[in-house]
C-alpha cells in the first residue's frame, strides 16, 4: 500500500478554550530560544484534558481537514499532519491541550514579540526552529524533517499560506533533502509565486482556482489539496502530475471578479462599526464586514476586524 502524507495548517478558532497558563502572552522572556522552552515544558507539565487535534481546532479551514483522509483507497493510505505554533509537527489524531500560540502578528498570543530586535520574519523562523528542538516527551516526528525522514518514498504535500512557510522555511527545506526524490515534494500555497530554494516546488495556484473548488479564500489550499486528492486516484502522486493538473485548471479558470467599492477611512469603519453594533449588540465582524461590502465601499479584512474589536472594547469599558 502507497501512502500520501499532507501537511496542513492549525487554525486560531478551537472548540475549547485554553488555561490562562497556555496562552503564549503570559510567557515572557529575553530570547525566542527560552521562551519556546518555557512554553514547551507548560505543555508537557500542565494537568487537563487533552483531545485530538481534529476536535479541538475549527472553522472553514478545519472541516476540509478532517475529510483528507476519506480520498483513502484500497491501495492508498491518506495521512494527516498539522503544522502546530504550539506544538510542532502533530498527527491529526493526536491528543493535546487547548492553547493559544499563532505566527499571526498582531494577535496577543503572537510568537512575535514586538521589542525583540530580530525582524517578524525572522522571530517566525526562530520560534518554529526552536520549537521542534524542544525536548518532547512524545512520539515523533516533530518537525518536517522527522515526518520525511521516517517516509522518505512517499509524497509530501504541504498545503500553507506563506506566513506559515515562511516559519517552517528551514525546516522545510531539510525536509525535501531527507526526501529520496525532490519530486515527492508538493507545496501548495495559492499566490506564492516565490520560495527562494523551494521555488521549483511550488505548484501553480492563484485565487481563480477557487472557481473550482468554491469555499473561503483563507480556506484555499487546503481545498485544492482535497481536489487533487479526488482527481489523482491513480498512478504516481509527483510534483510534475500536480502542477500539470493545477496548470490546466488555471488555464479554464475565469478571470477574477474586481469590485468597484469606495475605501473608507479608520473613523468612517468606526462609526459604521459603532452605529450598527449600538443596534445589534451580538453581531460578529465577519457578517458585518461583508454587509459593508456589499454597500458598496471598501475595508480590509484585517483592519475592519481590528477596528471592530476596537470599538467594543471601547463600547464596554
Amino acid at each position: 500500500m502507497s501512502t500520501i502524507n499532507i501537511v496542513v495548517t492549525c487554525t486560531k478558532q478551537k472548540t475549547r478554550e485554553p488555561t490562562r497558563k497556555l496562552q503564549l502572552h503570559n510567557i515572557s522572556s529575553d530570547s525566542i530560544e527560552e521562551r519556546a522552552a518555557c512554553w514547551s515544558k507548560r505543555l508537557c507539565s500542565t494537568a487537563g484534558e487533552s483531545i485530538p487535534a481534529r476536535q479541538l481546532y475549527a472553522g472553514d479551514h478545519w472541516a476540509v481537514a478532517r475529510d483528507l483522509a476519506k480520498a483513502a483507497t484500497r491501495s492508498r493510505q491518506i495521512n494527516v499532519w498539522v503544522i502546530s505554533a504550539g506544538y510542532g509537527v502533530i498527527n491529526i489524531d493526536e491528543p493535546i491541550l487547548p492553547y493559544s500560540a499563532t505566527f499571526s502578528n498582531p494577535h496577543p498570543d503572537s510568537v512575535i514579540v514586538e521589542h525583540f530586535d530580530a525582524a517578524k520574519r525572522e522571530q517566525k523562523t526562530d520560534w518554529w526552529n526552536s520549537l521542534i528542538g524542544c525536548n518532547w516527551p512524545r512520539e515523533r516526528p516533530h518537525s518536517l524533517k522527522d515526518l520525511a525522514a521516517e517516509m522518505p518514498d512517499y509524497p509530501l504535500i504541504i498545503a500553507a499560506s506563506k506566513n506559515y512557510l515562511t516559519a517552517v522555511y528551514d525546516d522545510l527545506l531539510e525536509a525535501r533533502n531527507e526526501l529520496n526524490d525532490s519530486q515527492l515534494l508538493s507545496i501548495i500555497s495559492a499566490g506564492t509565486e516565490r520560495l527562494e530554494e523551494l521555488s521549483d516546488n511550488l505548484v501553480p495556484a492563484d485565487a481563480r482556482l477557487q472557481h473550482y473548488v468554491g469555499g473561503v479564500r483563507r480556506s484555499l489550499n487546503i481545498r485544492l489539496a482535497r481536489h487533487a486528492l479526488h482527481e489523482m486516484v491513480r498512478g504516481s502522486f509527483t510534483l510534475n502530475r500536480l502542477s500539470g493538473l493545477f496548470a490546466e485548471m488555471l488555464d479554464g479558470a475565469p478571470d477574477l471578479v474586481k469590485y468597484d467599492r469606495t475605501p473608507m477611512s479608520d473613523a468612517a469603519v468606526r462609526k459604521y462599526v459603532n452605529f450598527n453594533v449600538a443596534k445589534r449588540p451580538h453581531v460578529r465582524h465577519t457578517p458585518l464586514l461583508r454587509e459593508l461590502r456589499a454597500s458598496g465601499r471598501a475595508c480590509e479584512q484585517k483592519r475592519f476586524r481590528r477596528l471592530f474589536r476596537e470599538v467594543k472594547e471601547a463600547m464596554h469599558g
